[in-house]
């Protein structure tokens, strides 16, 4: 497993894992005034956790988050079968053609790259769009045994980063939310009802609930595995990702509210000042961070595709002497 940690780990999962880690820590830390240790075994235990934390992160980040962009027809399409598009000015009109005849010579495939689309039915530009994507993961294969990888590697590395990265700030809002908002309970803002449901017992209960629930929604149903959506895209139903949403942000909440009511009853040598309102302030800041990094994971997505394409445009087929 070492000799295979790479660049997309370190980006993908360590660092995603380790942002969400240190917002959830960083309130005990202040409060009890301790912080991880910083010995070499300390150190290791925290890579090992940071990583296993960040591909949960990316498992749910890819149910959560599509990698599509929207194309000049209003379709949400992966950028590979985008950028190819005659009506796509990223790439000249000479580049789409050697792309198009690279993808025909050594895959079989015609992408018909470079060709207006505008007037094809549905059905047909999902079938040219799944081909593109098709073409995309051989090129981007066939580049990597030829090592020719140049910065594909670091824009993929980039845009799981923002991805990840993205989806730990937006945890980290709810947590602190839910830890702030905390206040409201006890200045009586709410009715008995509600006290006595999010109660210290009650709180558990809800979060293994909406736990069970996550889980069962991060689960792609039987019938969509075989199934294939415009694009070449894996269906997402927007009812299911809603629910995982809606799940994932009760959990985070509630786990914040959870903490809360757990240092309610644990002595604290030098309280923090109002901290449920720098919590919730904090909460704002988080909340404004995770939308510009998935601006950046948009921009990286299509960055990456740019690059492979681009790439593999001056892929020499020429045989070797």
């Amino acid at each position: 497993m070492i000799e295979k940690f790479n660049f997309y780990d370190i980006y993908g999962y360590v660092l995603p894992g380790f942002v969400l880690g240190g917002l959830v820590w960083m309130p005990f830390g202040v409060a009890f005034h301790k912080w991880p240790a910083t010995d070499i075994s300390s150190a290791i235990l925290a890579l090992m956790l940071a990583y296993i934390v960040g591909m949960l992160i990316q498992t749910l980040a890819s149910n959560l988050i599509a990698s599509t962009i929207r194309d000049t027809f209003g379709k949400q399409r992966y950028p590979s079968a985008v950028l190819l598009d005659h009506q796509d000015g990223t790439f000249v009109a000479e580049t789409k053609t050697m792309i198009g005849k690279l993808c025909k010579s050594l895959f079989k495939l015609e992408v018909r790259a470079g060709d207006d689309l505008k007037d094809l039915t549905e059905e047909e530009l999902n079938s040219v769009s799944r081909l593109r994507n098709a073409a995309f993961s051989q090129a981007r294969s066939t580049l990597i045994q030829n090592s020719k990888k140049s910065y594909v590697e670091q824009f993929e590395g980039l845009y799981a980063l923002m991805r990840g990265i993205s989806v730990a700030l937006a945890a980290g809002c709810l947590f602190y939310l839910g830890w702030g908002g905390s206040a409201l309970v006890k200045a009586g803002s709410v009715s008995e009802v509600w006290k006595n449901v999010l109660a210290l017992d009650g709180t558990m209960v809800l979060l293994l609930i909406f736990l069970v629930f996550t889980l069962a929604f991060s689960l792609p149903p039987a019938a969509e595995k075989k199934a294939v959506a415009p694009g070449g895209a894996k269906p997402k139903s927007n009812l299911r990702v809603r629910l995982l949403s809606a799940c994932l942000g009760a959990v985070a909440l509630l786990s914040g509210l959870l903490a809360a009511r757990w240092m309610a009853n644990v002595k604290v040598s030098a309280p923090i000042y109002h901290p449920n309102f720098l919590l919730l302030v904090l909460a704002l800041g988080l909340a404004a961070a995770s939308v510009r990094c998935y601006g950046a994971y948009k921009i990286f997505a299509k960055e990456f595709a740019k690059s492979v394409w681009l790439d593999f445009s001056n892929f020499n087929i020429a045989p070797k002497k």
